[in-house]
């Protein structure tokens, strides 16, 4: 059996952030949840680096969650001043923690991770017919005791997967010149075929696109 082997230089960021969204709807539609959120995961630090190369990996990461993907409500005074009311259920602190404890150790226990959730869980669910799914958060003040509180949340990994996605496709189409800074090799290996392209040519778009 013959088998042909391609090896070509990726310098873009149109393969790299759209085969990652491509790849996590394909895990999804075959319930592989936990390597779909682990690939949702990746697309922050992706986009985290476009926007804001000269910080470190964690605060990037989580500026650019609350930049793009959960920004807090804000509301003005009468005097037109911003008052910063933190009403959000996620933040980037919270994404980045479980990218952190799933990522480095198959954990998503994010509990005393320093994000301020006491009690924290993943919803798994196969696809319905409409797509929707209810994630559930709430906060206690255990024993009357009102400077302690204890914060629960249960997110649908659908819902983080497509929060993250959606975020990470409309950046990158308005920032695309930003990404410079992706480069890999990628080796295609056929059997008893002859590809139809070489070295010198584009990558097919089947590739990456939708």
């Amino acid at each position: 059996m013959l088998y042909i082997i391609l090896v070509v230089e990726i310098r873009c960021g149109d393969i790299m952030v759209n085969r990652i969204i491509k790849e996590v709807q394909l895990a999804l539609d075959n319930e592989c949840y936990v390597v779909a959120l682990m690939g949702a995961l990746t697309l922050p630090d992706i986009c985290g680096k476009s926007a804001y190369p000269n910080l470190g990996v964690g605060e990037r990461y989580r500026n650019w969650c609350d930049t793009y993907v959960y920004p807090k409500i804000q509301h003005s005074d009468e005097e037109g001043k911003i008052l910063d009311c933190g009403i959000t259920a996620l933040s980037g602190k919270i994404i980045y923690s479980l990218r952190c404890c799933l990522l480095h150790q198959g954990s998503a226990d994010i509990e005393g991770e320093k994000c301020e959730v006491e009690d924290f869980e993943l919803l798994i669910q196969p696809k319905n017919e409409f797509d929707i799914y209810v994630d559930n958060f709430g906060v206690i003040w255990p024993n009357d005791d009102f400077e302690h509180r204890e914060r629960h949340m249960c997110l649908h990994i659908r819902n983080i997967c497509r929060d993250l996605c959606n975020a990470a496709k409309s950046y990158y189409q308005s920032h695309k010149d930003t990404f410079g800074f992706i480069k890999y090799k990628i080796a295609l290996i056929e059997p008893n075929a002859e590809h139809p392209w070489d070295y010198s040519k584009e990558v097919p778009n089947e590739w990456y696109s939708d």
